[in-house]
C-alpha cells in the first residue's frame, strides 16, 4: 500500500474544536490514528494511493479511485468509509478530464464527532 507524501507531523490541529489542557494530545493522536486507519483500508481496497490532509477539526483522507471495481471492492471502499466522521464521492465526467472520467472517494475524522455521542453522519 502507498500514501502520498509522509505521516503529518503533530501542528496541534484541531485546535478550534479541543479545549486546551492535557487531553488535546490524546484527542490529536487519536484522531491521526483513525485517519491513518482510514487511508490504510481505502489504499488496501482500490490500490491506490490514499491521500491525508489535515483540515480545520480534523483531517481529511481522499481517495482517487483507479481500477475497475467489483462488487467486492465496492463494498471494502464503502466499509473503509464508513469509519469516518464524515464522507463522500466525488465525480467529473470525461468532458472535463481529457475523455477520463475521475471518481475521488472522501472520509473525514472530526475532533466534534470524537466527543460528539450521537456518531457520525454522512457526508
Amino acid at each position: 500500500m502507498r500514501y502520498t507524501g509522509r505521516p503529518l507531523e503533530d501542528t496541534g490541529a484541531p485546535r478550534r474544536a479541543v479545549p486546551p489542557g492535557p487531553g488535546r494530545r490524546l484527542v490529536n493522536d487519536a484522531l491521526r490514528q483513525r485517519a491513518w486507519q482510514i487511508a490504510e483500508k481505502l489504499a488496501e481496497a482500490d490500490g491506490g494511493e490514499a491521500r491525508l490532509t489535515v483540515i480545520p477539526d480534523g483531517y481529511r483522507v481522499e481517495l482517487l479511485l483507479t481500477s475497475p471495481h467489483g462488487p467486492d471492492d465496492q463494498q471494502a471502499v464503502l466499509k473503509a468509509l464508513a469509519l469516518g466522521d464524515r464522507w463522500g464521492h466525488k465525480y467529473s465526467p470525461p468532458a472535463r478530464n481529457n475523455g477520463t472520467a475521475r471518481e475521488t472517494v472522501w472520509s473525514e475524522v472530526h475532533a466534534r464527532a470524537a466527543q460528539d455521542p450521537a456518531g457520525p453522519v454522512g457526508g
